[in-house]
């Protein structure tokens, strides 16, 4: 690899841990998700997020990633505790 190649891999290189770092996860690593999904469900998922008189103070008000992001920890949460259910069953 020639200089110029192995200067653009470092730059790359530092700018996608850069991306892995978000201000708004208090410096713990950060991964992009990408999902695909049902447009009906996309839909329904905006009605309630983004519903009038909703509450604004929530994380999750018209903000899709945040919404999904808690899913998947609520859902994580619930297998977890399944598990150990079934485990000591």
């Amino acid at each position: 690899m020639n200089k110029i190649g192995r200067q653009m891999k470092v730059k790359n290189m530092a700018s996608s841990i850069k991306k892995q770092v978000n201000r708004y996860f208090n410096g713990a690593p950060t991964s992009r998700l990408i999902v695909t999904v049902e447009c009906e469900l996309v839909d329904k998922l905006d009605s309630m997020i983004k519903r009038r008189g909703g509450d604004y103070s929530h994380p999750c008000f018209g903000n899709r990633a945040e919404f999904v992001r808690q899913a998947i920890a609520e859902k994580l949460e619930r297998e977890q505790r399944q598990v150990r259910t079934v485990v000591r069953g």
